[in-house]
């Protein structure tokens, strides 16, 4: 973090708190998600069937945690969030691009879901682009769930 960032990791905390209370001040829902979540799980590789354990938390803080198995890590992800949220949506383009570079990169995850007649973008970003991944999936599937008028997935 000090390197990537140039600051330490309490200054970052910092920035994210100063962020969470001026997007309170303008009346935004602020959601933290994989990480607040408790655990993921993968298994993976050239001799195992991917799969992925979710667990993510709901707008009421409620724990939901599922397993998915996948046509790689990436789908077993997504399959298990579908399960948790009882939302499928289709994934029009999966993009992922190095923000910074290095052996610590981190990798930027862009996904357009198609729910119904529109198409929502989510994005991600971590040094893991599997959470990325998942993030950035998270990040569109909550705005088609408050497009409903639901409550946010995680």
């Amino acid at each position: 973090m000090k390197h990537k960032l140039r600051m330490t990791p309490e200054q970052v905390m910092q920035r994210v708190a100063d962020g969470v209370k001026l997007a309170c001040s303008y009346g935004m829902e602020v959601q933290f998600s994989a990480e607040d979540a408790g655990r993921t799980d993968l298994a993976c590789g050239t001799d195992t069937l991917p799969t992925a354990t979710i667990a993510l938390l709901d707008d009421k803080q409620e724990r939901h945690q599922e397993a998915a198995v996948g046509n790689g890590a990436v789908d077993a992800i997504f399959k298990a969030i579908e399960r948790i949220s009882q939302e499928k949506p289709e994934v029009v383009q999966y993009t992922i691009s190095a923000v910074t570079g290095g052996a610590d990169a981190l990798g930027e995850v862009h996904i357009p879901l198609k729910a119904g007649k529109g198409v929502v973008n989510g994005r991600g970003v971590s040094t893991d682009v599997l959470e990325a991944s998942a993030r950035a999936y998270l990040d569109a599937l909550n705005r088609i769930v408050k497009q409903k008028g639901a409550g946010t997935v995680a």
